[in-house]
């Protein structure tokens, strides 16, 4: 079973992510963190397979979860393949977030099918790096 860190600080948002992954709730497990600070914590603890993050939190943005990350000592943390998302429809900050590592942007709302491609994407991505 693959370990997803779903980190958003907005509780609905996270209950959304739940209901999308429901349907495959046999091959994924959600762990949930409503800040970034939280998430680097559960991060170093847990190494989930993946993160699905918000782009804009209060504490620290989506992207800056993904340079923190990339900065971590220990190489399975800077190695966890993070996908984004954002209710914006700014390329340039869907260029930031790539820039930055992220394996993938989403934009919200987010079908079932193009999240499972994209959490199944940066999975494998990540088993190869």
């Amino acid at each position: 079973m693959r370990k997803v860190l779903v980190v958003d600080d907005s509780e609905t948002m996270r209950g959304i992510v739940r209901e999308l992954l429901a349907p495959v709730a046999a091959e994924y497990t959600c762990v949930e963190a409503s800040s970034a600070q939280r998430a680097m914590a559960l991060a170093r603890l847990t190494v989930p397979d993946v993160i699905l993050a918000d782009v804009l939190m209060r504490d620290m943005d989506g992207v800056e979860l993904v340079e923190a990350l990339h900065a971590e000592a220990r190489p399975e943390v800077r190695r966890i393949p993070v996908v984004l998302l954002t209710a914006s429809h700014e390329s340039e900050l869907e260029a930031r977030g790539l820039a930055a590592g992220a394996y993938a942007v989403l934009r919200k709302p987010v079908g079932h099918g193009a999240l499972l491609a994209a959490l199944r994407g940066a999975i494998a991505r990540g088993r190869t790096s």
